[in-house]
């Protein structure tokens, strides 16, 4: 079995790392010159799982691309708060292996826009969890739009997709088919009918947050379809008294439903909504945050 290590470093020395790593998690490490680089990477060649997290002025991506070479097991790579742009991402993708399986990107700017990237990605058919995340640092942050839409031409490069997790693109219109599909993330996302009735039906996890979802129906009647769905998570949707309507009855044909999220959603009935929501016996966990009530009449009217 392989030695598994999760280290977190300021400074950091190849002599420090037991090469038989195969997990790595790096905060804000100063590599930026290509030497040091190289020697870290060459001390871990069995590594399988790297994640960076915050390294957007200390890293030298183009060299981390051209070093990735010296891992050809890499299989998982999570960029958090790296602020990577389309051309670093690329750089960084061109050193990685065909076995890379689960990509994950949040960044401040990444746009999506270029055809190179693009093509990259369709590279790697193995891809099974794939994230691209625009985030705000601060609020000044004006988050450009990701070309979702262009990404998802590529659809048929990735048959075993099985975790999708994307924001940002307002004109989404629809989804492919992708078989093994059982997760979908989506964020701040205007959605309309013609994109629910796309909805894939084998999903397990659909998770929408601060999304526009006008009209309500359309979604309510792509939930029915989802047999297998176990958790739902509506957060941050703007779901009123009505929306909230149209959806709960067609949950109770949900067997393997055991989660539900309606987090700072405007529910401001919890009479009515107790009585939506009671027939739902299949359900563990009922998720409320922030919908305007206080513990009181919460207890008062939701199932216990």
């Amino acid at each position: 079995t392989s030695y598994s290590d999760r280290l977190q470093w300021k400074n950091i020395q190849s002599s420090q790392i037991n090469a038989q790593t195969d997990k790595l998690k790096l905060y804000s490490m100063p590599l930026t010159g290509g030497e040091s680089v190289c020697r870290l990477f060459a001390a871990i060649p069995h590594l399988r799982r790297l994640k960076i997290h915050n390294g957007s002025k200390l890293v030298r991506w183009d060299g981390l691309g051209m070093v990735l070479w010296l891992t050809p097991h890499l299989t998982s790579l999570r960029f958090d708060h790296c602020h990577l742009k389309d051309d670093t991402l690329l750089a960084v993708l061109q050193g990685c292996s065909l076995e890379l399986c689960d990509l994950r990107v949040k960044s401040s700017a990444l746009p999506l826009k270029q055809r190179a990237l693009r093509q990259e990605l369709a590279r790697f058919t193995n891809c099974s969890k794939l994230g691209l995340h625009i985030i705000a640092t601060d609020s000044k942050v004006h988050l450009q739009v990701a070309n979702v839409s262009g990404l998802l031409e590529l659809s048929a490069k990735w048959p075993l997709l099985h975790s999708f997790d994307v924001n940002g693109d307002p004109q989404l219109t629809r989804f492919p088919a992708w078989p093994a599909l059982a997760e979908l993330k989506l964020g701040s996302m205007s959605l309309s009918s013609p994109t629910w009735s796309t909805l894939p039906s084998s999903l397990q996890t659909l998770h929408l947050h601060q999304n526009c979802v006008e009209p309500f129906k359309g979604l309510a009647t792509a939930i029915r379809r989802m047999t297998d769905l176990q958790r739902l998570i509506l957060t941050n949707c703007g779901l009123d008294a009505s929306a909230v309507a149209a959806l709960v009855p067609r949950l109770r044909h949900l067997p393997a439903l055991t989660l539900l999220r309606l987090d700072r959603n405007p529910l401001t009935c919890p009479r009515a909504f107790s009585a939506l929501i009671t027939p739902l016996t299949q359900l563990l966990h009922l998720h409320l945050e922030s919908c305007g009530w206080d513990d009181t009449t919460a207890a008062r009217w939701l199932p216990s």
